[in-house]
């Protein structure tokens, strides 16, 4: 899932409690070696970091293959250019 938090001082906790709370009741847990956190207008108190070992980023974050960025710029070279370059060897090698 993606989720979108404000004041993640206060909301993150409630919200890991929350996700605690329906894991115990439906039998599934958040995977939190991969759970990632794009921090956008947001500087990451060295607390919050140590409370939660999760993949804090201020750049990126991959979210189902694709490059999230807060920068709207960065979007097209994040994820196409690599696509482009793949497709490009794919139709060199005549297996298009």
């Amino acid at each position: 899932i993606i989720t979108y938090l404000q004041n993640p001082d206060v909301t993150l906790p409630k919200l890991l409690s929350t996700l605690k709370e329906f894991g115990r009741l439906s039998g599934y847990k958040l995977n939190i070696t991969k759970t990632q956190i794009l921090t956008v207008n947001y500087s990451t108190s060295k607390s919050i970091k140590q409370n939660y070992k999760l993949t804090w980023d201020a750049d990126k974050m991959k979210y189902l293959g694709v490059y999230i960025s807060q920068d709207f710029n960065s979007l097209f070279p994040l994820n196409l250019t690599n696509c482009w370059t793949q497709y490009k060897k794919i139709q060199l090698a005549g297996l298009h």
